[in-house]
């Protein structure tokens, strides 16, 4: 079975990159593969900016019960859940790396259900 690692990261696109990371249990990683994308255009308040910053804080929400901050991470998830709207838009529209990264996101996310309640 292919296990991957950081040296597989920069012949991957950043959708690719963020939802390997997120299998592999990199959170931070993962928020940071987004982060090269979303940075330049952070300013811009469209909708690929707000649904990389979701996805961004679902990673981040990951990291934090990692860390164990439960609380945090209820937060950050609620502010993904606030920009998932802007991920599904950009779906509709046919952004198929989206969709690969809200359904890395939705993975993880069965893990931790109890925790976010």
């Amino acid at each position: 079975m292919f296990k991957y690692g950081k040296k597989d990261a920069p012949m991957l696109d950043p959708h690719t990159h963020f939802s390997r990371c997120l299998e592999a249990g990199r959170y931070f990683e993962a928020h940071e593969a987004l982060e090269l994308i979303w940075f330049p255009i952070r300013r811009r308040k469209n909708t690929q900016s707000r649904a990389l910053q979701g996805l961004i804080n679902a990673s981040v929400s990951f990291e934090l019960i990692l860390r164990g901050r439960p609380e945090a991470a209820k937060k950050t998830w609620a502010a993904f859940e606030k920009y998932r709207p802007y991920i599904e838009e950009l779906i509709e529209t046919g952004a198929a790396e989206y969709q690969i990264s809200l359904d890395a996101v939705e993975d993880v996310y069965k893990k931790f259900e109890d925790i976010y309640g």
